[in-house]
């Protein structure tokens, strides 16, 4: 390292550990003005590739910037330092959160952390992209080079993980500022090799004007609102809206619901639901009866038969057409009713949703999610109730799920869905017509032999 660039790096401004880097980082993006970053990102694991585009305009704490996921899905999110903003495109829905203009900022606050045995990175509009693990990555050195005409610092650290995986990062930032010029890295993953790499064009004269950094309202015309976690607001869990006499957590609001679907009879529901991955949508039409022990549930799919199930009381049943399949059992009569035991539930780090003839629409995720209000709301001059509810997952991305139920019962009107997984933007929305006098029809509660004809008896489900 030459005299000139000793004199540049004083002990104040030289990180000495892994933390301090990424700190420094944070600072660096946090008080740039009037400030563009483009970045491309590439990913190599089992044979897979996948890129990331990151476009992102900065000045102080006014943002505004997109995310193009592998997937072509893109995220488009911004503040004007009051009130920030997201848009997903491809789901066409957005959500607002409000800012406190007033709260000091804290560097430490945004530092990415990993879980014990893990990697993370973690790419947004937010920040510059970043690293963590656990063991902690180690700085190697800092040193001096030259690319051309460029003079950079090069920065290398390595993690190793209890078992002797090892992972090598570097980066290189612009001389006189924390920001990364470009990054690779390059490890052993839980399934084999891993490699990343990434550069940026860094501008640090653009032109912004207030407009910038607005919402605009016009580009959203038929989108649909959607709300954000808590943890993304100025509200703190303190704020939460959870009145006193009713589910305090996520998993009481799911037992109140099993509960409520339980206890009705001569009731009918019906559902139309859309799930929309990587720019697809898929739709269902599902009618459920119940009456007591009896249901039944006919799904009509977008790309298969209709799947039947039910009960009668007695048996348990199902019928797979695709599969030319069917189940029947005895079903459980002297087994006592118990909600929680009917709990679902995900395995870890993963978002799980289920819906059947005995139950209403299930969620479960893992980490679980937090309830973050119930409150009552008036849709289209009905009374209902909003719950609301999010989780953010270890890898950093974000599910949100708001329900509306009815106001007296907990029995599910519609719901909505939208996150931002590892393979991009996804939604789940459904619209249920409920009547709580319907026309019972017992026959619908008995397995049809004329149904089966031909099929084969299985002890569970296919894939079961």
């Amino acid at each position: 390292m030459t005299i000139a660039a000793l004199a540049l790096l004083t002990a104040a401004q030289t990180p000495t550990t892994f933390e301090d880097l990424e700190l420094a980082k944070i600072e660096a993006y946090h008080a740039t003005k009037n400030f563009r970053l483009d970045q491309r990102i590439t990913m190599h694991q089992a044979d897979q590739s996948a890129a990331i585009h990151v476009v992102a305009v900065i000045d102080g704490k006014r943002s505004h910037g997109e995310v193009e996921a592998p997937d072509g899905s893109k995220m488009e999110t911004g503040s004007d330092g009051h009130l920030g903003w997201a848009i997903m495109r491809t789901l066409k829905t957005f959500s607002t959160y409000d800012l406190d203009p007033e709260k000091p900022f804290n560097a430490k606050d945004d530092l990415l952390r990993a879980d014990s045995g893990n990697f993370k990175f973690k790419y947004s509009t937010d920040n510059q992209i970043q690293f963590a693990s656990k063991p902690s990555f180690k700085l190697l050195g800092i040193e001096t080079v030259h690319e051309g005409a460029a003079t950079l610092r090069k920065v290398e650290a390595t993690a190793v993980s209890k078992t002797g995986r090892k992972i090598t990062l570097t980066q290189w930032f612009l001389p006189d500022k924390w920001f990364v010029k470009k990054f690779s890295l390059i490890g052993e993953g839980e399934t084999g090799p891993i490699a990343m790499s990434g550069e940026a064009t860094l501008d640090f004269n653009v032109p912004v004007s207030n407009s910038d950094f607005a919402l605009d309202k016009k580009s959203i015309a038929g989108y649909e609102q959607t709300d954000v976690p808590i943890e993304r607001s100025a509200g703190k869990p303190s704020d939460t809206k959870i009145p006193a006499d009713g589910p305090k957590t996520f998993e009481e609001l799911e037992i109140a619901k099993l509960s409520a679907y339980h206890d009705v009879k001569a009731f009918q529901s019906v559902m139309d639901l859309s799930v929309t991955t990587a720019g697809n949508v898929a739709t269902m039409h599902v009618r459920a009866m119940r009456d007591g022990e009896r249901s039944y549930q006919v799904v009509t799919r977008s790309d298969g038969a209709p799947l039947e199930s039910g009960s009668d009381g007695k048996n348990v049943w199902g019928i797979y057409p695709d599969q030319k399949v069917y189940t029947e059992h005895p079903a459980d009569s002297f087994a006592a009713f118990d909600p929680k035991a009917s709990l679902l539930a995900a395995t870890s780090n993963n978002f799980k949703f289920n819906f059947g003839s005995d139950t209403q629409m299930q969620f479960a995720s893992d980490p679980a999610f937090f309830l973050q209000s119930i409150e009552p709301v008036a849709v289209d001059g009905v009374k209902l109730r909003k719950a609301v509810a999010s989780i953010v997952n270890k890898d950093g991305n974000t599910i949100v799920l708001t329900q509306w139920f009815l106001a007296d019962k907990w029995l599910l009107k519609r719901f909505i869905v939208t996150g931002y997984s590892d393979n991009g933007a996804f939604a789940m929305k459904g619209d249920l017509t409920l009547n709580q006098s319907a026309t019972i029809d017992d026959k619908l509660f008995t397995l049809d032999p004329s149904k089966v004809q031909g099929y084969e008896k299985r002890d569970v489900p296919p894939g079961g």
